[in-house]
């Protein structure tokens, strides 16, 4: 081989093995890269897209070398309804495994350092940290920004330079650890916009009365539904009955108020009926139609206001109070955004459970305590605290069709916030009765298995709680179960489940009890702070003062009142004697919950799938005690004053 040849041949071997220096450089780059970004400006890498009113921004690796970082492109509406989701790792610089999750990090100095942060102008309180967030944010349609509605993101830490994305490792405890169950990958954040809330988006003028929902509960019900007049595009305004202005329909059970078909529940027919026949008359002659109309099953959060407890024994003539001594309780639900209150109860959601069938049988401590303090005429003092209720919606158009869940089927109330030890108390069952112009019960056999997600108190760590202590009794036998667990959304654990299994579809087991739960303290946390109901933010839209009762008629109690007032003393007394009957004491059995420190496989797919499209009603059953004491009673004004006088 000549010298020219030779020197040729080395120039390609060097050629060559530089190339294939460069490959090995490029694989191991492009293995490391999966943990870096490619092109992108400081703040990350921000991609977006449109589909009708919806946009969906998502940002890839998120400014974390500052306090606060602007994405002035990402604008928000008043009315908007915001949907967030972040996850994934940051590297926080140092020695050792660095790298610490974006949203719940853990290790040393977790409690002040090492969160990603939020701010959306009107639907959270300033910069934030996104383990607050457990559900979808909205931005009030009243709402103005003095700093601009647009999003801000944020990253705590006590040193920024050294903060990234480069050098992945997995962690202190595995916690950046890519696997089935968990995104060790830089971090991310999307942002969903729906502009004019999904709520407005499912209405149709000039409906006002129907319901509309953009969420919904792990039992697939619909959560916090409005009605449609208050997100009228418009002219948002609470419905009402009758009056005059934005949101009035004079028949809100039919078109053209309604296109949902709610269910009437009719009276006992009095002209046939002869025992039935003085008690349904008040109701038949009063209210803008003298019945309970009924929408569907749904759950409410909010915050507890006790109202009244209709007493047995006491009949009042007083017009101020003119009960029918149904025995019901009131435990109604407040909530900022008004959801599904009306003119005629403008200040909270109305409530009613009949106590014959719950409370007044109820042996656990807390909730034997709050009966007796209703019964004494003192104060339960459980207002303004956290409380869930799921029932049948309607209107109550026997008084003057305001808004109502009755009956309450289910509900959990927070009887003693604190993180040390968290009181909720809880009953849950599948039929319930309407009152006094409800002589049925309401069946929902599907709640077979019922799901209350308590909310995760404000000030606790991304810790699973421990259950220190509970008190759960059944009338179901060996068929009624109680498990808690922790429900996630991504790798956060977002609220603490309470699932109640009440076993054949058939029967109608009741469970009671109550729940001690013990958190972790976060930073700067005190062991009596309260929580955020999820749910209840910015300030109340669609806010209209009611101006008292709307009633076209005498109230259902009035005409009792003074039907009652008539009778001789001895009759008086006669139906006295029968309305103190109480039913007999169920057989109560002793439940032991299973607490499990992670949600069961599989449960975290079925909540986000699980929907019901339309509203489900309840089955109208025979109520055969209501049906004992209304013929026990008629038959004691029949010997007064005789049989109802046909026309």
């Amino acid at each position: 081989m000549d010298r020219q040849s030779a020197t040729q041949q080395a120039v390609r071997f060097s050629i060559i093995a530089i190339l294939v220096a460069l490959l090995l450089v490029a694989v191991a780059d492009e293995y490391d890269d999966q943990w870096t970004s490619n092109a992108q400006g400081p703040d990350g890498t921000v991609k977006h897209t449109v589909n009708g009113n919806t946009e969906t921004w998502r940002i890839d690796q998120p400014n974390v070398k500052q306090q606060i970082t602007p994405y002035q492109q990402i604008k928000f509406q008043p009315g908007d309804r915001i949907t967030v989701h972040a996850d994934g790792c940051v590297q926080t610089g140092g020695h050792g495994d660095t790298w610490k999750r974006y949203v719940n990090p853990s290790g040393r100095g977790w409690e002040k350092y090492y969160h990603g942060l939020i701010q959306i102008p009107g639907a959270t309180a300033g910069l934030v940290g996104f383990n607050t967030i457990t559900g979808p944010l909205s931005i009030p349609r009243n709402f103005t920004s003095p700093v601009g509605l647009y999003l801000r993101l944020g990253y705590q830490d006590d040193q920024y330079d050294d903060n990234g994305y480069y050098s992945h490792d997995n962690g202190n405890d595995d916690q950046c650890k890519t696997t089935s169950n968990n995104y060790g990958g830089p971090a991310f954040v999307t942002i969903v916009i729906e502009h004019g809330g999904a709520v407005a988006q499912s209405c149709t003028a000039p409906y006002d009365l129907d319901l509309a929902n953009s969420q919904f509960d792990l039992n697939g019900l619909p959560l916090n539904p409005r009605w449609c007049a208050q997100d009228n595009r418009q002219q948002p305004a609470l419905p009402s009955q009758s009056g005059s202005g934005a949101g009035t329909c004079s028949t809100p059970w039919k078109t053209p108020c309604t296109t949902q078909a709610p269910t009437i529940i009719e009276l006992p027919d009095w002209y046939d009926i002869d025992p039935y026949d003085q008690l349904a008359k008040p109701c038949a002659l009063s209210g803008p139609l003298g019945k309970h109309v009924n929408w569907g099953l749904v759950t409410y959060e909010g915050k507890a206001k006790f109202e009244a407890w209709s007493q047995p024994s006491d009949i009042s003539l007083d017009p101020r109070h003119p009960d029918w001594p149904d025995d019901d309780y009131n435990i109604n639900v407040e909530r900022e955004d008004q959801a599904a209150y009306t003119q005629q109860n403008s200040k909270n959601l109305h409530t009613e459970f009949d106590s014959d069938e719950t409370i007044d049988h109820f042996i656990t401590p807390w909730w034997t305590s709050f009966h007796n303090a209703v019964q004494n005429g003192n104060d339960p003092k459980i207002d303004g605290h956290e409380i869930i209720e799921i029932g049948e919606i309607g209107l109550d158009c026997a008084h003057s069709c305001g808004s109502e869940i009755h009956p309450v089927l289910a509900m959990a109330i927070n009887a003693q916030p604190s993180l040390s030890d968290d009181v909720w108390a809880i009953f849950a069952r599948k039929s319930g009765d309407e009152g006094y112009c409800g002589h049925v019960s309401i069946m929902h056999p599907e709640l077979s298995t019922i799901y209350l997600k308590l909310p995760w108190p404000k000030g606790a760590a991304a810790v699973v709680p421990v259950v220190k202590d509970s008190n759960f009794q059944t009338t179901g036998g060996g068929q009624a179960h109680v498990t808690t667990f922790p429900y996630n959304e991504g790798t956060r654990p977002s609220g603490f489940v309470v699932q109640i299994d009440l076993g054949d579809a058939n029967s109608v087991p009741l469970v009671h009890g109550e729940l001690h739960l013990q958190w972790t303290p976060g930073p700067q946390t005190t062991v009596s702070a309260r929580r955020i109901t999820p749910g209840i933010v910015g300030p109340p839209r669609s806010v209209v003062t009611s101006p008292g009762r709307f009633s076209v008629a005498p109230e259902p109690e009035e005409g009792f009142a003074k039907m009652f007032a008539e009778l001789p003393l001895n009759t008086r007394e006669k139906i006295k004697q029968v309305l103190s009957i109480r039913p007999p004491q169920p057989r109560w059995i002793a439940l032991k919950p299973t607490n499990f420190r992670e949600p069961p496989s599989g449960f975290a797919l079925r909540a986000r799938t699980l929907t019901r499209p339309t509203l489900h009603r309840g089955q109208i059953m025979p109520n055969q005690r209501k049906k004992d004491l209304y013929e026990k009673v008629g038959r004691i004004l029949r010997e007064a004053r005789g049989p109802v006088k046909r026309p």
